[in-house]
């Protein structure tokens, strides 16, 4: 099997982040309770547990990481449009089913902000999640981890201006 490398891909970086994206995995594993710590007081799980906690960086790591890839994108791009338009056609097609998902599903559950959210409510949750305006702006957040896109879209938009 042949690899063919493509000009200008940079695969040590397409690496790192791909570590990154591990060492956040394992470190919510390792914190979620998933695993029971029917280890405690052994000195090499104890260790291992340290370890693993330190992987609580790989987001920061992969936020430097992303200004990088992000910079070569806007060079890459022949106009901020151009940058704006792959940015919505990378993220939207997987976020929008998503996020409608959680809104049908919500109100079932009646978990978290959809306990007490009434129609109105509802609908502003929808479209300021949607939009990613919450925690940039004071509105509910509806998935925990869709904090990370409203600073990701927040950073394109400065970064194109």
């Amino acid at each position: 099997m042949s690899t063919v490398k493509k000009a200008g891909y940079n695969y040590t970086i397409n690496g790192l982040r791909g570590l990154c994206i591990l060492m956040v995995f394992f470190y919510h594993i390792e914190n979620s309770g998933i695993i029971p710590h029917t280890f405690d007081g052994n000195v090499i799980y104890e260790s291992m547990r340290h370890f693993v906690q330190s992987f609580r960086y790989g987001v920061e790591i992969f936020f430097m990481i992303s200004g990088y890839v992000i910079c070569q994108s806007l060079k890459r791009h022949k106009t901020i449009r151009a940058f704006l338009v792959d940015r919505v056609l990378r993220i939207f097609p997987t976020w929008v089913p998503l996020h409608i998902l959680s809104f049908i599903a919500g109100p079932f559950i009646a978990r978290g902000i959809f306990e007490h959210h009434d129609y109105l409510n509802w609908f502003i949750t929808f479209w300021s999640n949607l939009f990613f305006l919450s925690p940039v702006l004071p509105f509910d957040l509806v998935h925990p981890a869709a904090w990370s896109l409203s600073y990701e879209w927040a950073f394109y938009l400065i970064s194109g201006l």
